[in-house]
């Protein structure tokens, strides 16, 4: 039985209709603290998880805004986006500029200079008798492996 009336027999209000909520908005800043948060040092590896949660919040915000007019959220989550990705920009910069330019940094081209310079270092650390035979045991194992080690290594 649908009762329509209240005990007093007068008609119930209507009920109040519910309030969309604006997805877009509330992703937009669930992904920019997502972003900010992954865009810290401490998570050096997950830079670029956070600037793509950066870029979609972004974008998220921007739909969010032009289908709503001004969302509180949406601003949020623009901001915290747009500051998320501005930090892996200039930390991937950083890194990328320091690591190639520094001056006593190892040349690490080739497969063969990895291990000369390994051989150097344990030459300097262990010992010249631990660095040839540390050597040694490479070289017969590249051989094993069927590469031919090439001429004019560090023993020769």
């Amino acid at each position: 039985m649908d009762n329509q009336f209240n005990f007093e027999g007068s008609p119930m209000p209507p009920k109040p209709e519910k309030k969309k909520g604006d997805g877009f908005a509330t992703a937009s800043l669930v992904l920019g603290i997502v972003a900010l948060v992954l865009s810290c040092p401490c998570c050096c590896c997950l830079y670029p998880v956070a600037g793509i949660c950066a870029i979609l919040a972004i974008v998220f915000s921007v739909v969010s805004l032009r289908k709503n007019g001004k969302n509180g959220k949406a601003i949020a989550g623009l901001v915290l986006g747009i500051v998320a990705l501005v930090i892996v920009i200039i930390v991937i910069i950083a890194v990328m500029t320091t690591s190639s330019n520094a001056p006593d940094a190892p040349d690490l081209s080739t497969d063969q200079k990895v291990i000369d310079w390994m051989y150097k270092w344990l030459e300097k650390t262990a010992g010249k008798e631990f660095a040839d035979e540390w050597y040694q045991e490479m070289m017969k194992a590249l051989q094993g492996s069927g590469i031919t080690p090439p001429e004019g290594t560090v023993l020769e």
